[in-house]
């Protein structure tokens, strides 16, 4: 789907395809989607009974913003490698396109 959103129609597929293999593979992989979403880097929505049927990328300068507010999460020698990084691939901030967008 468009605008970062994913529709997983088989959990299991999925769960091999990220590399995961054996009895506990979609339960691993599971367990590894509630941490992103426990994070803040995807947003699920289930659908019936599958917890994961709607997974929606957030953008990670979204996720790193909000997380930084939070004292401790971000060291500071991470978070200057980030904008180092950020800057060479000339990433707009996010604080930046939040203000285009809202134009």
């Amino acid at each position: 789907m468009d605008n970062g959103v994913i529709e997983v129609t088989n959990e299991a597929d999925l769960a091999y395809e990220s590399g995961y293999t054996g009895q506990r593979a979609t339960r691993t992989w599971q367990e590894r989607m509630q941490l992103l979403s426990t994070l803040g880097l995807i947003k699920i929505r289930p659908s019936g009974n599958q917890k994961y049927r709607y997974v929606l990328l957030v953008h990670p300068g979204v996720v790193i913003d909000e997380l930084r507010k939070k004292e401790g999460t971000v060291s500071e020698p991470w978070w200057t490698a980030y904008i180092a990084r950020r800057q060479e691939i000339k990433e707009t901030p996010h604080e930046q396109r939040k203000l285009k967008h809202a134009r």
